[in-house]
């Protein structure tokens, strides 16, 4: 998992290094240090960007896979007036909702939170509301289950590999 700030972030950084700089230090001790520590937990929550999903993690409901340079998406979606849910990928910069690639296309799931999309038996597995699988990349894996990962590149590949493996497939 790899972190990613803006330049945003330093804007806000200043702002709370002059608003501290105004401030009574011996009266405000309690008010300052609460905000600090809620910028750090905020600006930690923002400028963290998920690329990789492991084998104990799962995808449901608006959980997504972010690429930490912000260009693609992966996870759950519904498209405009459909029931259904797919996953897919889509570019995350663009205001109108472009997908690029749908995993289920043939196999829409109705609820998109009883759903999930996981690693298994070294496949990159959806499974519905019952767990039934309903989709995987099918295949064949010589690594455990447990190293395999599911990595999202900055050319919007999505990518198994062996996550004891460090070096690219």
């Amino acid at each position: 998992m790899r972190g990613h700030c803006t330049p945003d972030d330093l804007v806000v950084s200043c702002l709370l290094q002059q608003v501290f700089a105004d401030m009574d230090t011996k009266t405000n001790l309690g008010f300052m240090l609460a905000v600090l520590f809620l910028c750090l937990f905020l600006t930690t929550t923002i400028c963290f960007g998920v690329d990789i999903m492991s084998a104990n993690h799962s995808l449901s409901g608006n959980q997504t896979i972010v690429l930490a340079g912000g260009v693609f998406v992966l996870g759950l979606f519904k498209p405009g007036n459909s029931s259904n849910y797919y996953i897919g990928m889509w570019y995350k910069q663009v205001s109108l909702q472009t997908v690029v690639w749908v995993a289920n296309r043939d196999k829409p799931v109705s609820d998109g939170f009883s759903n999930e999309l996981r690693i298994s038996d070294g496949n990159l597995v959806i499974f519905n509301e019952s767990k039934i699988p309903i989709w995987s990349t099918d295949v064949n894996s010589t690594s455990s289950s447990a190293s395999v990962q599911a990595v999202l590149h900055d050319n919007g590949n999505l990518v198994l590999n062996d996550g004891s493996n460090l070096s690219e497939p």
